[in-house]
Protein backbone atom coordinates (compact mmCIF):
# COMPACT_ATOMS: atom_id res chain seq x y z
CA UNK A 1 0.00 0.00 0.00
CA UNK A 2 1.47 3.36 -0.98
CA UNK A 3 2.23 5.98 1.65
CA UNK A 4 0.58 9.13 0.30
CA UNK A 5 -0.76 12.46 1.51
CA UNK A 6 -0.04 14.40 4.66
CA UNK A 7 -1.02 13.77 8.26
CA UNK A 8 -2.60 16.92 9.70
CA UNK A 9 -1.15 18.46 12.83
CA UNK A 10 -3.03 18.21 16.09
CA UNK A 11 -3.41 21.99 16.29
CA UNK A 12 -5.09 22.55 12.91
CA UNK A 13 -8.61 23.89 12.51
CA UNK A 14 -10.21 20.44 12.74
CA UNK A 15 -8.63 19.50 16.07
CA UNK A 16 -11.20 18.66 18.69
CA UNK A 17 -13.98 17.92 16.21
CA UNK A 18 -15.58 14.45 16.28
CA UNK A 19 -13.93 11.93 14.00
CA UNK A 20 -10.55 13.68 13.81
CA UNK A 21 -8.50 11.84 16.42
CA UNK A 22 -4.79 11.34 15.82
CA UNK A 23 -5.44 7.70 15.03
CA UNK A 24 -8.09 8.48 12.42
CA UNK A 25 -5.98 11.24 10.86
CA UNK A 26 -3.00 8.88 10.57
CA UNK A 27 -5.29 6.26 9.02
CA UNK A 28 -6.50 8.83 6.47
CA UNK A 29 -2.89 9.72 5.67
CA UNK A 30 -2.01 6.05 5.28
CA UNK A 31 -4.97 5.44 2.97
CA UNK A 32 -3.96 8.33 0.70
CA UNK A 33 -6.51 11.02 1.57
CA UNK A 34 -5.61 14.44 0.17
CA UNK A 35 -4.92 16.34 3.39
CA UNK A 36 -3.32 19.80 3.71
CA UNK A 37 0.36 20.01 4.69
CA UNK A 38 1.44 20.55 8.27
CA UNK A 39 2.86 23.81 9.58
CA UNK A 40 6.64 24.20 9.79
CA UNK A 41 8.24 21.91 12.32
CA UNK A 42 9.02 23.20 15.80
CA UNK A 43 12.61 23.45 16.89
CA UNK A 44 14.01 20.15 18.08
CA UNK A 45 14.57 19.55 21.79
CA UNK A 46 18.05 18.10 21.23
CA UNK A 47 21.36 19.54 22.31
CA UNK A 48 24.87 20.00 20.97
CA UNK A 49 27.60 17.54 21.78
CA UNK A 50 30.27 19.06 24.00
CA UNK A 51 32.05 15.99 25.36
CA UNK A 52 35.68 15.32 24.37
CA UNK A 53 36.32 12.47 21.93
CA UNK A 54 36.79 9.01 23.51
CA UNK A 55 39.75 6.78 22.79
CA UNK A 56 40.28 5.79 19.17
CA UNK A 57 39.93 9.27 17.70
CA UNK A 58 36.11 9.36 17.69
CA UNK A 59 34.91 12.93 17.41
CA UNK A 60 31.34 13.77 18.43
CA UNK A 61 29.23 15.78 16.00
CA UNK A 62 28.72 19.47 16.83
CA UNK A 63 25.69 20.25 14.64
CA UNK A 64 22.29 20.79 16.32
CA UNK A 65 20.82 17.42 17.26
CA UNK A 66 17.48 16.77 15.50
CA UNK A 67 16.54 13.91 17.85
CA UNK A 68 14.34 15.10 20.70
CA UNK A 69 12.88 12.81 23.37
CA UNK A 70 9.51 13.15 21.64
CA UNK A 71 10.93 12.08 18.30
CA UNK A 72 12.73 9.12 19.88
CA UNK A 73 9.49 7.91 21.47
CA UNK A 74 7.62 8.20 18.17
CA UNK A 75 10.41 6.42 16.27
CA UNK A 76 10.32 3.46 18.65
CA UNK A 77 6.54 3.28 18.27
CA UNK A 78 6.99 2.96 14.50
CA UNK A 79 10.13 0.81 14.24
CA UNK A 80 10.23 -1.07 17.55
CA UNK A 81 12.00 -0.78 20.90
CA UNK A 82 15.62 0.28 20.47
CA UNK A 83 15.15 1.23 16.80
CA UNK A 84 14.77 4.68 15.23
CA UNK A 85 14.90 3.50 11.60
CA UNK A 86 13.48 0.64 9.51
CA UNK A 87 15.02 -2.77 10.14
CA UNK A 88 14.20 -5.14 13.00
CA UNK A 89 16.66 -7.15 15.09
CA UNK A 90 16.09 -10.18 12.84
CA UNK A 91 16.74 -8.09 9.73
CA UNK A 92 20.03 -6.73 11.10
CA UNK A 93 21.21 -10.19 12.17
CA UNK A 94 20.45 -11.51 8.68
CA UNK A 95 22.48 -8.72 7.07
CA UNK A 96 25.62 -9.49 9.09
CA UNK A 97 25.43 -13.30 8.92
CA UNK A 98 27.93 -13.47 6.01
CA UNK A 99 30.60 -12.05 8.35
CA UNK A 100 30.80 -15.34 10.27
CA UNK A 101 30.91 -13.47 13.57
CA UNK A 102 32.00 -15.18 16.81
CA UNK A 103 32.67 -14.13 20.39
CA UNK A 104 36.35 -13.67 19.50
CA UNK A 105 35.62 -11.11 16.78
CA UNK A 106 34.83 -7.40 16.88
CA UNK A 107 32.43 -5.40 14.70
CA UNK A 108 32.20 -1.68 13.96
CA UNK A 109 28.55 -0.59 13.69
CA UNK A 110 28.22 2.88 12.13
CA UNK A 111 24.91 4.74 12.14
CA UNK A 112 23.63 2.44 14.88
CA UNK A 113 20.98 4.86 16.17
CA UNK A 114 19.50 3.62 19.45
CA UNK A 115 21.62 0.48 19.19
CA UNK A 116 18.82 -2.05 18.75
CA UNK A 117 20.77 -3.75 15.98
CA UNK A 118 24.05 -3.39 17.88
CA UNK A 119 22.62 -5.31 20.83
CA UNK A 120 20.94 -7.89 18.58
CA UNK A 121 24.31 -8.71 16.96
CA UNK A 122 26.07 -8.99 20.32
CA UNK A 123 23.36 -11.29 21.67
CA UNK A 124 23.18 -13.49 18.57
CA UNK A 125 26.89 -14.01 17.96
CA UNK A 126 28.57 -13.01 21.23
CA UNK A 127 30.60 -10.51 19.19
CA UNK A 128 32.12 -7.34 20.65
CA UNK A 129 30.22 -4.57 18.85
CA UNK A 130 31.24 -0.91 18.88
CA UNK A 131 28.21 1.15 17.87
CA UNK A 132 28.68 4.73 16.71
CA UNK A 133 25.92 7.26 16.11
CA UNK A 134 26.04 10.85 14.85
CA UNK A 135 23.23 12.06 17.13
CA UNK A 136 24.42 12.55 20.74
CA UNK A 137 20.83 12.16 21.97
CA UNK A 138 20.44 8.80 20.25
CA UNK A 139 23.88 7.68 21.41
CA UNK A 140 23.13 8.55 25.05
CA UNK A 141 19.78 6.77 24.95
CA UNK A 142 21.29 3.80 23.14
CA UNK A 143 24.10 3.40 25.67
CA UNK A 144 21.58 3.51 28.52
CA UNK A 145 19.63 0.74 26.82
CA UNK A 146 22.80 -1.35 26.42
CA UNK A 147 23.64 -0.93 30.09
CA UNK A 148 20.11 -1.89 31.14
CA UNK A 149 20.37 -4.98 28.96
CA UNK A 150 23.65 -5.98 30.61
CA UNK A 151 25.57 -5.21 27.41
CA UNK A 152 27.35 -2.05 28.51
CA UNK A 153 30.72 -3.48 27.46
CA UNK A 154 29.68 -5.89 24.72
CA UNK A 155 27.47 -3.46 22.73
CA UNK A 156 28.66 0.09 23.32
CA UNK A 157 27.08 3.14 21.68
CA UNK A 158 29.00 6.42 21.41
CA UNK A 159 28.52 9.68 19.50
CA UNK A 160 30.85 10.45 16.61
CA UNK A 161 31.28 12.76 13.62
CA UNK A 162 31.40 10.73 10.38
CA UNK A 163 33.13 13.61 8.59
CA UNK A 164 36.04 13.71 11.07
CA UNK A 165 36.30 10.29 12.70
CA UNK A 166 39.61 8.38 12.75
CA UNK A 167 39.69 4.64 13.41
CA UNK A 168 42.48 2.63 14.99
CA UNK A 169 44.24 0.65 12.24
CA UNK A 170 43.38 -3.05 11.96
CA UNK A 171 40.97 -3.00 14.89
CA UNK A 172 37.89 -4.77 13.48
CA UNK A 173 37.16 -8.04 11.70
CA UNK A 174 34.06 -6.50 10.14
CA UNK A 175 32.23 -3.21 9.69
CA UNK A 176 28.52 -2.53 9.22
CA UNK A 177 27.16 0.91 8.27
CA UNK A 178 23.62 2.17 7.74
CA UNK A 179 22.64 5.41 5.99
CA UNK A 180 25.87 7.23 6.83
CA UNK A 181 27.69 7.83 3.56
CA UNK A 182 25.00 9.64 1.52
CA UNK A 183 25.03 12.83 3.59
CA UNK A 184 28.81 13.40 3.54
CA UNK A 185 30.64 15.82 1.25
CA UNK A 186 33.78 13.64 1.25
CA UNK A 187 32.36 10.14 1.06
CA UNK A 188 35.63 8.52 0.08
CA UNK A 189 37.31 9.76 3.27
CA UNK A 190 34.95 7.79 5.52
CA UNK A 191 35.29 4.70 3.36
CA UNK A 192 39.06 5.08 3.65
CA UNK A 193 38.83 5.27 7.44
CA UNK A 194 36.66 2.15 7.56
CA UNK A 195 39.17 0.38 5.33
CA UNK A 196 41.97 1.47 7.65
CA UNK A 197 40.10 0.12 10.67
CA UNK A 198 39.56 -3.30 9.12
CA UNK A 199 42.00 -6.16 9.60
CA UNK A 200 43.35 -7.95 6.50
CA UNK A 201 40.49 -9.86 4.86
CA UNK A 202 38.10 -7.78 6.97
CA UNK A 203 34.54 -7.59 5.67
CA UNK A 204 32.31 -4.58 5.04
CA UNK A 205 28.55 -4.32 4.57
CA UNK A 206 26.68 -1.07 4.31
CA UNK A 207 23.28 0.19 3.28
CA UNK A 208 22.89 3.69 1.91
CA UNK A 209 20.84 6.06 -0.20
CA UNK A 210 22.03 6.53 -3.79
CA UNK A 211 20.46 8.35 -6.72
CA UNK A 212 19.77 6.90 -10.12
CA UNK A 213 22.13 8.00 -12.93
CA UNK A 214 21.50 11.59 -14.02
CA UNK A 215 18.97 12.29 -11.26
CA UNK A 216 20.88 15.06 -9.48
CA UNK A 217 18.43 17.70 -10.71
CA UNK A 218 15.26 15.61 -10.31
CA UNK A 219 12.11 17.24 -8.94
CA UNK A 220 11.71 16.88 -5.21
CA UNK A 221 15.33 15.96 -4.52
CA UNK A 222 16.37 19.44 -3.43
CA UNK A 223 13.33 19.83 -1.15
CA UNK A 224 14.10 16.49 0.47
CA UNK A 225 17.74 17.41 1.12
CA UNK A 226 16.62 20.70 2.65
CA UNK A 227 14.18 18.88 4.91
CA UNK A 228 17.00 16.52 5.94
CA UNK A 229 19.17 19.59 6.66
CA UNK A 230 21.77 18.18 4.28
CA UNK A 231 23.80 20.22 1.79
CA UNK A 232 25.36 17.21 0.08
CA UNK A 233 23.96 15.07 -2.73
CA UNK A 234 23.92 11.26 -2.57
CA UNK A 235 26.05 9.73 -5.32
CA UNK A 236 25.20 7.00 -7.79
CA UNK A 237 25.62 3.30 -7.02
CA UNK A 238 28.39 3.01 -9.61
CA UNK A 239 30.29 5.89 -7.97
CA UNK A 240 30.31 4.10 -4.61
CA UNK A 241 31.58 0.94 -6.31
CA UNK A 242 34.44 2.92 -7.87
CA UNK A 243 35.43 4.36 -4.49
CA UNK A 244 35.56 0.87 -3.00
CA UNK A 245 37.62 -0.43 -5.90
CA UNK A 246 40.10 2.42 -5.47
CA UNK A 247 40.50 1.40 -1.83
CA UNK A 248 41.16 -2.17 -2.95
CA UNK A 249 37.93 -3.49 -1.47
CA UNK A 250 36.89 -6.63 -3.33
CA UNK A 251 33.21 -5.93 -4.05
CA UNK A 252 31.05 -9.04 -3.86
CA UNK A 253 27.63 -7.35 -3.80
CA UNK A 254 26.48 -3.94 -5.07
CA UNK A 255 22.72 -4.11 -5.50
CA UNK A 256 19.50 -2.12 -5.36
CA UNK A 257 17.49 -3.20 -2.31
CA UNK A 258 14.83 -0.48 -2.54
CA UNK A 259 11.99 -2.99 -2.64
CA UNK A 260 13.07 -4.69 0.58
CA UNK A 261 13.64 -1.36 2.29
CA UNK A 262 10.23 -0.10 1.24
CA UNK A 263 8.64 -3.23 2.70
CA UNK A 264 10.28 -2.49 6.05
CA UNK A 265 8.95 1.07 5.93
CA UNK A 266 5.44 -0.13 5.11
CA UNK A 267 5.46 -2.64 7.97
CA UNK A 268 6.58 0.00 10.45
CA UNK A 269 3.93 2.53 9.51
CA UNK A 270 1.23 -0.14 9.40
CA UNK A 271 2.08 -0.94 13.02
CA UNK A 272 1.89 2.75 13.94
CA UNK A 273 -1.52 3.06 12.29
CA UNK A 274 -2.72 0.03 14.27
CA UNK A 275 -1.41 1.39 17.58
CA UNK A 276 -2.93 4.83 17.08
CA UNK A 277 -6.17 3.41 15.75
CA UNK A 278 -6.54 1.44 18.98
CA UNK A 279 -5.86 4.59 21.01
CA UNK A 280 -3.00 2.88 22.83
CA UNK A 281 -0.17 5.31 22.08
CA UNK A 282 -0.82 7.92 24.77
CA UNK A 283 1.00 10.62 22.81
CA UNK A 284 1.47 14.02 24.40
CA UNK A 285 0.91 17.08 22.14
CA UNK A 286 4.63 17.51 21.40
CA UNK A 287 4.88 13.80 20.61
CA UNK A 288 1.92 14.05 18.24
CA UNK A 289 3.68 16.91 16.47
CA UNK A 290 6.85 14.80 16.26
CA UNK A 291 4.77 12.04 14.66
CA UNK A 292 3.45 14.49 12.07
CA UNK A 293 6.97 15.64 11.19
CA UNK A 294 8.17 12.04 10.96
CA UNK A 295 5.27 11.17 8.64
CA UNK A 296 6.04 14.13 6.39
CA UNK A 297 9.72 13.19 6.18
CA UNK A 298 8.92 9.60 5.28
CA UNK A 299 6.39 10.74 2.70
CA UNK A 300 9.16 12.67 0.93
CA UNK A 301 11.53 9.72 1.05
CA UNK A 302 8.92 7.26 -0.20
CA UNK A 303 7.85 9.54 -3.05
CA UNK A 304 11.48 9.73 -4.24
CA UNK A 305 11.93 5.97 -3.88
CA UNK A 306 8.69 5.21 -5.71
CA UNK A 307 9.62 7.65 -8.47
CA UNK A 308 12.98 5.96 -8.94
CA UNK A 309 15.00 9.11 -8.21
CA UNK A 310 16.25 7.74 -4.90
CA UNK A 311 17.36 4.16 -4.29
CA UNK A 312 18.58 2.14 -1.34
CA UNK A 313 21.72 0.17 -2.16
CA UNK A 314 23.50 -2.64 -0.33
CA UNK A 315 27.21 -3.25 -0.65
CA UNK A 316 29.32 -6.14 0.60
CA UNK A 317 33.06 -6.35 0.19
CA UNK A 318 36.27 -7.84 1.55
CA UNK A 319 39.50 -5.97 2.22
CA UNK A 320 42.31 -7.27 0.02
Amino acid sequence: MAILGFLKRGDDKHEGQPGHSMGKRLHAWWEGYDLPPAEPAAEAEGSRATTPPPDGGVIAATAPDPWSKSRIKVAEMIWGDGFNFPGSADHVVELVKPFGLTKEKSLLDLGCGLGGGTRAIAKEFGTWVEGMEQSPALARAGMEMSEKAGLGKKATVVAYDPAKVHFTPRRYEAAFARMVLWQLADKKRLLGEIDKGLKPQGQLTFIDYVIKPGAAGAAGLGAWLKAENCANMPCELADVSKMLETLKIDIRIAEDMTGEFRRLVTEGWAKAVEILGAGASGLAPEEAQALVREAEMWRMRINLLDGGTLQVARFFGIKR
